[in-house]
């Protein structure tokens, strides 16, 4: 029996059983010049081994160790701006804590806030402003956010302390004080303005389809975000804004520095519970505190000639939360980016963490206040904890409707797509 291999040669196998040589079958042994070009071929076919690359000249080691150079130069360059913003941070914070210490243990020591304050350091205070409005300016700018009528709105609030006599103008050497209510009211149309222009440029690109759904979404929120920022500028005092200009500053860094670093994959609810915490810790760096005297009143009357107790409430209260409301719209925009493609669940998760973050700590001091209720000073200490306790749960409340609404809202004009 046999088989044919080639067009004319024929090899016999044998049978099973049958005794066999090496002439039964000749090996055709390769000639030293078929050798070679073998070894040629293999080593040119075969360029690398593992992971390490075999280069075929000298040049390619060239682009290899600028390769290697550049990707460790980016590397030190990413180390020392964290490095840098993790410093920042921590400025931040202590000039945060240092600007309006508030309560009891605190009340014999200066605050640095208070030296603003002082008559004598009126120019110093007119610069602090100065300084803190182009620092948000600034920081706006980085994020693609810095928009004419932020300055414009920046410049009237400035323009309004100083025709109230709290600040000075460069120009002037002194102004009779005056209520500056078409100031005021010159602000508060910028701001409609803002909101108006960014609602009417996004859902436009959203028409025209030049933007992706989530980016029409974060720019939304960030619209909103700097029409909060002028309103704060506005109700805030002056000595203020340098804490409205660190916040910024803080919430900058740690949303697009430290956090995408370091928490990168984290849950949602993670997420939300530290921003939470930074909206509480800018509650008190505003200088509130436990006690109803630290509120301040001068907020609600900003535009206003008379007393209205409606407007006077909500810009009161607004000005006593603004950082807590800067905070969670930067939730929101953090979310936006980094967890578009689950965006549900994701606002499911934090609504829960706002849920249960609010009612731990209010249930706990139910029944604490329930058992001290003949303690000597049950209205001096408890009475007040407990009133902001129930203040600060209708602002969870309310926080946690907005978000329900504005998860409602995306589904109606078709800007969530889950995967």
């Amino acid at each position: 029996m046999g088989f044919t291999l080639e067009k004319s040669k024929t090899i016999d196998v044998p049978s099973p059983g049958e005794h066999t040589t090496e002439k039964d079958f000749p090996v055709n042994r390769p000639s030293p010049q078929s050798v070679m070009q073998i070894r040629e071929t293999t080593h040119r076919s075969f360029k690398r081994d593992g992971n390490i690359s075999v280069p075929e000249k000298a040049s390619d080691k060239t682009h290899s160790g600028r390769y290697m150079y550049e990707e460790c130069k980016q590397k030190t360059y990413g180390n020392t701006r964290l490095l840098i913003w993790v410093v920042a941070m921590a400025i931040c914070g202590r000039l945060l804590r240092a600007w309006n210490q508030t309560g009891i243990k605190w009340a014999d020591r200066a605050d640095v806030g208070d030296w603003f304050v002082s008559p004598e350091n009126k120019v110093h205070l007119s610069i602090l402003v100065i300084v803190s409005y182009v620092i948000i300016c600034a920081v706006r700018h980085c994020r693609h956010q810095c928009h004419p009528l932020l300055v414009l709105a920046l410049t009237g609030v400035y323009y309004y302390r100083a025709t109230t006599a709290v600040i000075s103008l460069p120009w002037t050497t002194s102004t009779e004080p005056d209520k500056g209510l078409y100031q005021a009211w010159l602000v508060y149309v910028t701001i409609g303005l803002h909101i108006v222009t960014t609602l009417f440029t996004q859902l436009k690109e959203l028409r025209n389809g030049g933007k992706e759904r989530r980016q029409v979404i974060v720019d939304l929120l960030e619209g909103f975000y700097t029409s909060f920022i002028m309103l704060a500028a506005l109700l805030l005092r002056p000595h203020n804004a340098a804490v409205l200009a660190l916040l910024v500053v803080q919430e900058h860094g740690m949303t697009t520095a430290i956090w995408p670093r370091f928490f990168t994959g984290s849950p949602a609810w993670l997420i939300g519970l530290l921003h939470t915490w930074f909206g509480l810790a800018a509650f008190y760096a505003q200088g509130n505190s436990n006690n109803a005297a630290t509120v301040d009143i001068s907020a609600g009357y900003v535009g206003l000639d008379s007393h209205i107790p409606v407007l006077v409430g909500l810009l009161t209260f607004m000005s006593t939360y603004i950082g807590l409301t800067l905070w969670m719209i930067s939730l929101l925009i953090y979310i936006t980016k980094t967890f578009y493609h689950r965006y549900s669940k994701a606002v499911e998760e934090v609504i829960y963490t706002l849920v249960l973050f609010r009612a731990l700590p209010l249930a706990v001091y139910t029944v604490v206040v329930s058992l001290q209720r003949y303690h000597l000073f049950v209205w001096s200490v408890f009475s007040p904890k407990l009133m902001y306790e129930g203040v600060l749960t209708v602002v969870f409340s309310f926080i946690v409707f907005s978000f329900t609404a504005h998860f409602y809202i995306l589904q109606k004009l078709n800007l969530i797509k889950e995967e």
